[in-house]
């Protein structure tokens, strides 16, 4: 883990080197003083300048002012122009800067193609210029060479200045985010236990914490610090528009900084997960709220710099022309876009199609990213590095489609047959049953999932997370090889029917609106006889988690309703534990409660348990289901604190590790998350509470 992290730092400060302020400079050359003399002498006239010819649109009744083009060209060949700008870069900022002539000359040369350092130092040798010249007409003329007006050059060498750092300010505060979401490994957890307690373990109010911090901390990045110049070349007194144009430029950069990592904490191929062992579900907390805080930067950006606009004379005919430009018009289509998007995505929305949901999502997302893009690609090109941060997001999006497409040809390689066979289970709850053909069905860790697609039910591009159930391998046959003789004639004809020559892996889905009901229809076409239909598996994935029964002495396991997926994970994995494990613990001991409505669901839970879980162990598992249909519900709390006391009472002695493993709706959830707090601060100091979500839904 130690090499993981360390490895993740360093490619995270590689990529650094590509986005502005940090690797790139945000001017040419990278110094605000050779800047200023580039700029000084942007304006003027030379002797091979072209004439513009006048539109078509011109007017009529008077001639218009000739406008003259100068070319990059023009430039590198015209001795006058290279040889103020030489010494002005020699006379004025030779002891300020901190690049040397040869850096300058290159950076010059990216610029101006065509100046190179025999041409810089042919300027110098002919000696300075005896000259002073100031371009205050409007088309200053340049056919000799001249030295800068001291006064005006400082001005713009000041504007430079405090220009560039801003940017640099903002850059780097940029990339401070996505370090921080890094070093949350390091602040949410102890150090300590970091290697061996995943993050579900901590009660979540640590993920508030931090969430909460992080918008301070963006808020912090937005509001300080400026700083105003009142002879600023660009807007020279009236730091109103500097101030917009500087908190604009800031809660762009910050917007866009937020973009790649809002990307990474969605993906499905997450390296913060690798590194952290976090649940996919904490990511998308996080996922959620720096989609918001992104949002709202970008928001802001467009409101500063449209009060920056409509506050110039003639407002509205200048805001009406800036907005009709491409650049604008895809900055508008972002930010709808984004402000749009958290809306669209509450949990009730997505419950009534998670596929239509999905669709317009990554539909809405590509349209934002493109927009982003030809927002910043229009009017800077690579200029400032705006469109680095672009460039980060897709290749983000990029790894995490390519290791999905990966994970899918590695399983299908590796044996997956490309059908796989549904069946109802339960008609009362319309709990269908998905088997697999894997010859590696066997699971290794806790709580695994799979995104199952199914190719020929339409939308064929969604795809679907499913917790593995139960999985059959002939080399380690969990059923056949726990169950004793003595419990074999009542467990024979299951075992039997379960047995095969093939490895499987299973999957239990509740019948929902969407692709789910189209696969139900099919069943019932077929008169509720197996069918076989086309599908691919896509993983594993989850929080990497096999140490559960090793750190705790007791497992508590609180389920509801289709949460009996889970149910059956654990209890595979706890005979896989004991059966297998070279040193097992063996005092662990598991209890299951499982909550339902359907007392035919738990009748088929109750087989599965049966079949599954042999006889020499049923002393170390508790099994409790209970029905809601003609009975009130479980209080929850209630339960918890009564397992705890017993577990003090028929164990005084030593140190009491207890897991509390919950899956259910949200509120479910939540019970027992604050029944686990509340315990852990008034049960004796030798009992710990560790508190382990597995949420239905994200």
């Amino acid at each position: 883990m130690k090499v993981s992290n360390t490895l993740g730092l360093l490619l995270l400060t590689s990529s650094s080197n590509a986005l502005l302020g940090l690797g790139q400079d945000t001017l040419y050359p990278p110094d605000a003083c050779g800047n200023a003399c580039l700029a000084y002498f942007k304006t003027y006239r030379l002797t091979c300048s072209t004439l513009k010819e006048p539109s078509s649109h011109s007017g009529h009744g008077s001639a218009a002012a000739p406008v003259y083009v100068t070319s990059n060209k023009c430039r590198a060949t015209n001795y006058p122009y290279i040889a103020s700008v030489a010494w002005c870069w020699e006379r004025n900022c030779l002891e300020i800067s901190n690049i040397s002539n040869k850096k300058f000359v290159h950076a010059w040369s990216e610029a101006i193609p065509g100046v190179n350092e025999t041409s810089f130092i042919d300027a110098l040798s002919k000696g300075a210029p005896t000259k002073y010249d100031v371009p205050k007409q409007k088309d200053p003329f340049l056919n000799e060479p001249v030295l800068v007006d001291d006064e005006l050059f400082n001005i713009k060498y000041t504007t430079t200045r405090n220009f560039k750092s801003a940017e640099l300010t903002a850059a780097r505060m940029g990339f401070t985010l996505i370090m921080i979401t890094w070093a949350l490994e390091k602040c949410s957890v102890p150090l300590s236990l970091t290697e061996g307690i995943p993050i579900d373990y901590v009660p979540p109010r640590i993920v508030s914490l931090t969430i909460a911090a992080y918008y301070i901390i963006n808020i912090l990045f937005c509001a300080v610090p400026y700083r105003a110049y009142w002879e600023f070349a660009f807007y020279s007194h009236n730091t109103y528009l500097q101030m917009c144009m500087y908190v604009g430029n800031r809660t762009g950069i910050l917007s866009f900084a937020n973009i790649p990592v809002l990307i990474l904490f969605a993906s499905r191929n997450n390296i913060y997960q690798w590194l952290t062992g976090w649940s996919y579900a904490t990511f998308q907390h996080y996922h959620r709220h720096v989609s918001i805080i992104c949002t709202l930067e970008a928001i802001v950006h467009s409101i500063i710099y449209t009060a920056k606009y409509l506050h110039k004379p003639n407002n509205a005919a200048a805001f009406a022309k800036e907005a009709a430009k491409p650049y604008f018009v895809w900055g508008i289509v972002a930010t709808v876009i984004c402000s749009i998007m958290p809306a669209l995505a509450v949990l009730k929305l997505r419950r009534m199609s998670y596929e239509i949901f999905m669709f317009f999502h990554y539909v809405f997302a590509a349209l934002f990213i493109v927009g982003c893009y030809y927002h910043v690609y229009i009017k800077f090109k690579v200029k400032y590095g705006y469109v680095q941060w672009i460039y980060a997001s897709i290749a983000v999006w990029a790894f995490d489609i390519v290791m999905r497409f990966a994970k899918i040809m590695y399983i299908k390689f590796r044996g997956c047959k490309s059908k796989c066979v549904v069946e109802l289970v339960d008609h009362e709850s319309k709990t269908l049953k998905l088997t697999y053909t894997y010859p590696h069905a066997k699971q290794t860790t806790i709580g695994n999932y799979y995104y199952l697609y199914f190719t020929t039910v339409f939308p064929f591009f969604t795809s679907h997370p499913f917790t593995v159930a139960e999985w059959h391998d002939p080399n380690h046959d969990i059923v056949s090889s726990t169950s004793d003789s003595e419990d074999s004639s009542k467990n024979e004809e299951i075992i039997e029917k379960s047995r095969s020559t093939e490895s499987t892996i299973s999957f239990y889905v509740q019948v929902q609106k969407g692709t789910t009901r189209k696969i139900y229809r099919q069943l019932e076409a077929n008169d509720f006889k197996p069918i076989e239909i086309f599908s691919f598996l896509e993983g594993p994935y989850g929080t990497y988690e096999s140490g559960t029964f090793d750190d705790h002495d007791f497992v508590i396991l609180l389920t509801g309703g289709i949460g009996n997926t889970v149910v059956l994970n654990y209890l595979m994995h706890f005979v896989q534990y004991k059966n297998h494990k070279c040193l097992p613990n063996d005092t662990v001991k598991l209890s299951i409660m499982q909550s339902d409505r359907f007392n035919s669901r738990l009748d088929f839970l109750k087989s599965r348990i049966d079949a599954i879980l042999p006889k020499r162990m049923s002393s170390d598992v508790e099994i409790d289901l209970h029905s809601t249909l003609n009975s009130a519900r479980l209080d929850v709390a209630q339960y918890l604190n009564d397992k705890v006391t017993s577990i003090e009472t028929t164990y005084p002695r030593g140190t009491r590790r207890i897991a509390v493993v919950c899956c259910g709706p949200p509120k479910f959830n939540d019970v027992c998350r604050r029944t686990c707090v509340e315990l852990q601060t008034k049960i004796q100091n030798d009992t710990v509470v560790n508190y382990v979500t597995d949420p239905f839904e994200w």
